[in-house]
């Protein structure tokens, strides 16, 4: 279901189609578009939080990509914590900080900015 209501804001090719989603649209569309707008909304909160620790690629990630990226970094922590070559999941920030935070450290690792 969360698939099918991220497609549907994914349509709004512009503002003013978001906006016609976001009011005058089916119940799934409001929900996509809720869900839409509170991840635009925690992106940039993170982003203000932790400025210049992540600089990704110039060529557009897809949000498939995106996924891949965090569930292949975090099965690899679970599994060095599984062999005793880290720290345990129970204590691990990038499994207990909150989501937003668990993002945005595996991205800065995964993409971090030049050392000005």
């Amino acid at each position: 279901m969360k698939v099918l209501i991220m497609l549907v804001c994914a349509d709004a090719a512009d503002g003013n189609d978001l906006f016609k989603l976001c009011s005058y649209g089916s119940a799934q569309e409001k929900i996509g578009c809720d869900l839409y707008i509170s991840g635009f909304l925690h992106g940039l909160q993170v982003s203000q939080d932790l400025p210049g620790k992540v600089c990704l690629p110039s060529e557009p990630l897809s949000g498939t990509q995106a996924v891949n990226i965090y569930l292949e970094f975090l099965s690899d922590v679970a599994l060095a914590a599984a062999v005793k070559k880290g720290m345990a999941i129970e204590q691990n920030p990038f499994f207990t900080a909150e989501q937003s935070h668990s993002l945005f450290g595996v991205f800065a690792m995964k993409f971090p900015c030049a050392k000005q």
